[in-house]
């Protein structure tokens, strides 16, 4: 009987963003443009998108 490797997908490419920290009424925070917000969303949804293809891929080989 051959064992067969599953199929790992590839990390998904991480694109740079930029995030400015600004102070507002005594407090700290971080805040980015629309282009960057969108940036930011869509490298979170292709790392959820890989993480979970991962745990199929796991859930598959039990």
């Amino acid at each position: 009987m051959k064992c067969e490797k599953p199929v790992v997908p590839e990390k998904p490419e991480f694109q740079k963003y930029q995030i400015f920290r600004v102070k507002f009424g005594g407090k700290y925070y971080y805040c980015a443009d629309m282009e960057n917000a969108k940036i930011i969303s869509e490298n979170w949804l292709k790392y959820k998108n890989w993480c979970e293809s991962l745990k199929e891929n796991l859930k598959n080989e039990q």
